[in-house]
């Protein structure tokens, strides 16, 4: 509160004196005639100062100001008025700064009137002399003064060593009227030169319609934050320049300051790297073009290789020798096509072609498969091998199923290779971190060779086996590169934990969510297709493909299984065969003679009759856009060479349900449906008590075409414990069947 609010505030009849001689503000008490009636020492002291008697005790302020204003003094009529107003109720209060030349010099006083309580028209004078204030105020106005002077000489500095152009023109004429010398040195002219001239007469604009663009630009919008123009030197040379413009006020009349920046080596080295990336992206190009070609080359005789062996495992004639060199010739086949898929994945995984696709699976299903895959592995080694689920672990998840197959394969398969002796384990769990997050994680521990402390580091980089991998000198030393980046794609990753000699324990650990049962992708059925389930329509099937050896072998296995097959070598014949036989499925090879397989496919998808026509394309090719294009064309569906027996025929009822016979499950070894106790336990309690009951119920009375019947039931919560009940049943195992649906 400033003294004159706290002089204002003594507004009580009676006046406390010490405090009213205390207060360096003068008071005093005015009647409504004008009479002065109380004052203090600081008032009468200030009315001396000005010389005033009127001011002292008794006096009538209100006659001498009266009498002032008479003898034409302003200030003296400003404040009569103030104080009437404030007397008649006519304001709250009133408040004038006046100054006076006095003999010590000029003075500056602060007036303000406020109304009292006893009485109409008595009021309160408050006078402070504020000529300190005002000299204050005087001195910090010159000393701003004094930094604006500063300022300008800064901005001075500023203009002239700010390392981009800058220019001031005037927009009537364009002249320039004030300019920095980067831009001086940058165009080549002489400051003097330049100034009171315009750029189109010094020829600095390359194109002189950029320049109009530019001017129209900040005509329209005041302001240009960005425009790129050629311009030329005084020597002739030009470049390129970045312009930013704004419309300022200087002295009251509109002006443009506008910056400017050379950007012609930048602009260079942007052309190179252009061309630089331009050489790489041709290199990429040529790379995946080298690489698509030699998976052709390699992947087509592949698919006659590996399709005969199929079908020479399907002959009864063939002795248990011979079955046992093709799984040799099998097995070899598919480790070369694993190499060439490292190969290409990795390539896809550089050039950022590769997505996550998150479905929703059964993952005790997947990791029952796995195990019972590399249980036949562990078992030619002579190893020990375990699998341990953990019991809050969900049926149904959502993730990448492919890719989670493929680096579990990838860790399981080296856990097998490189463990001599004792035992391989897959353990899985679930769990949720403080997000709420549901994260998946897998260990795979061996007992094997272990890995060096200096190999840790690189077992991640590609092409850099360690020195354990070099003594098995087996694949790229690509599996684990490649597995890292799938687990990074998934959202998760990889870690290990080794010691030389005792074996290894990887990690892999990425967030799922939990799955449901509508969305569940259903499985494949694994077993054998031996023939097609009687009483539907006649399959007809149209095979066109140039090379007779791909032909012949899916031809012999499409008529083994009961299909009428037709063949054609090239794709104008599959046009005119579909004609006139009208074949439910066309199996089209895309790189045919006379008329390819993406044409072929164009025309019978344009013809009457041809869209209901199912038409999957055979290729070896690996490109994504490569595959894109193959469907653009019309195609149904694709199959990739080599191709397996089982895609053919799963593709087969997919697109036209066909029903297929399957091989029987007794004729399956036993040891392809092996369940931990730790994890059937598991499983049978998760069923349903009513249905337990019913199997335990068929099986005491021998009822196995019932508990058959039940176990399509079982395959609904799970499908792998369905296959381990029913080879029991077909074991004729009923003693253990017993056991089990009794413990649970």
């Amino acid at each position: 509160m400033s003294d004159i609010d706290k002089a204002n505030s003594q507004q009580t009849p009676v006046f406390n004196q010490a405090m009213l001689m205390a207060i360096p503000i003068g008071l005093a008490e005015l009647s409504a005639e004008g009479v002065v009636m109380l004052t203090n020492g600081a008032w009468l002291r200030l009315g001396r100062l000005q010389g005033r008697t009127a001011m002292e005790d008794g006096g009538n302020y209100l006659e001498d100001r009266i009498q002032a204003a008479r003898d034409g003094e302003s200030q003296a009529q400003k404040e009569l008025a103030g104080i009437k107003a404030v007397q008649n109720g006519e304001s709250a209060i009133f408040e004038m700064e006046y100054s006076l030349d006095l003999p010590t010099g000029p003075h500056w006083f602060l007036l303000r009137v406020t109304p009292l309580e006893r009485g109409r028209g008595t009021v309160l004078l408050a006078l402070d002399d504020i000529t300190l204030h005002r000299l204050m105020d005087r001195t910090e106005r010159e000393r701003a003064e004094r930094a604006l002077g500063q300022s300008e000489v800064r901005l001075l500095t500023f203009f002239r060593a700010c390392p981009v152009g800058i220019a001031i023109s005037r927009p009537a004429d364009g002249k320039y009227v004030e300019l920095n010398d980067i831009l001086v040195n940058m165009v080549g002219y002489t400051r003097e030169e330049m100034l009171k001239r315009t750029s189109l007469e010094l020829g600095i604009w390359v194109d002189p319609a950029d320049r109009a663009e530019w001017i129209e630009l900040l005509r329209e919008h005041g302001r240009v934050p960005q425009y790129k123009a050629r311009f030329r030197r005084k020597s002739g040379v030009t470049g390129t320049m970045l312009l930013a413009a704004e419309m300022i006020q200087l002295e009251g009349e509109p002006h443009v300051l506008a910056i400017f920046s050379d950007i012609t080596i930048s602009e260079l080295q942007n052309s190179e790297l252009r061309h630089a990336k331009d050489a790489a992206d041709g290199a990429n190009r040529a790379k995946s073009a080298f690489l698509a070609n030699m998976s052709h080359e390699i992947r087509t005789p592949m698919n006659a290789i590996l399709g005969y062996t199929q079908l020479l495992h399907r002959d009864p004639a063939i002795s248990t020798e011979a079955r046992e060199k093709l799984t040799v010739i099998s097995r070899s086949g598919q480790h070369l096509l694993a190499l060439i898929e490292d190969v290409l994945e990795m390539s896809k995984i550089e050039a950022g072609r590769v997505s996550v696709q998150p479905i929703c699976f059964n993952l005790t299903s997947l990791l029952v498969d796995l195990a019972a895959m590399f249980r036949q592995r562990t078992d030619a080694k002579e190893l020990q091998f375990e699998l341990q689920l953990a019991p809050d672990l969900p049926r149904l998840v959502v993730a990448d199923e492919g890719k989670l197959r493929q680096v579990l394969v990838n860790l399981l398969s080296n856990a097998v290779k490189f463990t001599g002796d004792g035992r391989v384990e897959l353990k899985v769990g679930m769990s949720r971190k403080a997000d709420r997050q549901l994260w998946l994680s897998t260990r795979i521990t061996d007992t094997g060779v272990g890995i060096a402390a200096g190999d840790v580091a690189k077992l991640f980089q590609q092409f850099e086996p360690t020195d354990g991998g070099r003594k098995f000198n087996t694949g790229t030393g690509l599996g684990l590169a490649i597995s890292r980046q799938y687990a990074r794609l998934m959202g998760g990753d990889i870690t290990v934990t080794s010691q030389s000699g005792l074996g290894s324990c990887f990690e892999l650990q990425i967030p799922v969510q939990e799955g449901h049962e509508e969305f569940a992708v259903q499985s494949v059925n694994l077993r054998r297709v031996m023939g097609l389930l009687p009483g539907q329509p006649p399959v007809r099937v149209l095979l066109a493909d140039d090379h007779a050896t791909n032909r012949n072998w899916i031809k012999q296995l499409l008529q083994l299984i009961g299909c009428q097959v037709m063949e054609v070598g090239n794709g104008a014949d599959a046009v005119r065969i579909w004609q006139e036989w009208r074949p439910g499925l066309i199996l089209m090879d895309l790189q045919m003679p006379v008329v390819d397989g993406f044409e072929a496919t164009r025309r019978i998808k344009a013809m009457s009759g041809g869209s209901e026509t199912v038409i999957i394309a055979l290729t070896a090719t690996v490109l994504e856009e490569s595959r894109r294009a193959i469907l653009a064309a019309g195609a149904t569906d694709l199959l990739g060479k080599p191709m397996e027996e089982s895609q053919l025929f799963d593709k087969m009822h997919q697109h036209l349900g066909i029903q297929f016979l399957y091989e029987s499950a007794s004729t399956e070894p036993v040891d392809a449906v092996v369940v931990e106790p730790e994890v059937r336990a598991v499983w049978l309690a998760k069923l349903p008590a009513a249905l337990r009951g019913s199997m335990h119920e068929a099986i005491a009375n021998g009822d196995l075409e019932g508990f058959c019947t039940l176990l399509q039931e079982v395959s609904v919560y799970e499908p792998a414990l369905a296959r381990f009940l029913r080879s029991l049943a077909e074991q004729y195992d009923y003693d253990q069947l017993l056991r089990l649906l009794t413990q649970t």
